[in-house]
């Protein structure tokens, strides 16, 4: 749990860099808990998981993507059901694995390739996932 601990704390004191907008008053990291707290999903998408920080806030049944996991097994603590891809998003998408898990997503996290391209293809394909009031973090 240190590890993960350490990674938010870390992750929490990244601004942006001078020139560039600041996206809110706080990290992303801050408003996870909110989220998970206020929506209480019982299906949980993150695509870009990598050390697990912001996976360790879910308490539902979580499917994790991400190329290169790092994850800190702290992260698994919690969880009723976890799903582990290693693998790309495209990928993941186009394996059709959530159709034969036969799970709706209630709460997703986005946070994959930081470029447009990747996070439209991964809000498109996501989108198709989620239970009809469910919501899409980015």
């Amino acid at each position: 749990m240190r590890t993960i601990r350490r990674k938010i704390r870390q992750e929490s004191k990244v601004v942006a860099e001078p020139g560039l907008p600041q996206m809110g008053p706080g990290h992303y990291l801050q408003y996870l808990p909110v989220l998970h707290a206020e929506i209480e999903p019982e299906v949980y998408l993150e695509v870009g998981t990598e050390s697990g920080a912001s996976l360790s806030f879910s308490r539902a049944t979580s499917i994790a993507v991400d190329p290169a996991f790092k994850i800190d097994p702290q992260a698994f603590a919690g969880k009723s059901q976890i799903y582990l891809f290693q693998q790309k998003s495209d990928d993941f998408f186009a394996s059709d694995i959530m159709g034969r898990l036969g799970h709706k997503v209630d709460l997703a996290f986005l946070d994959g390739m930081h470029l447009f391209e990747y996070l439209l293809r991964d809000f498109i394909n996501t989108e198709r996932l989620m239970n009809r009031d469910g919501v899409i973090a980015m």
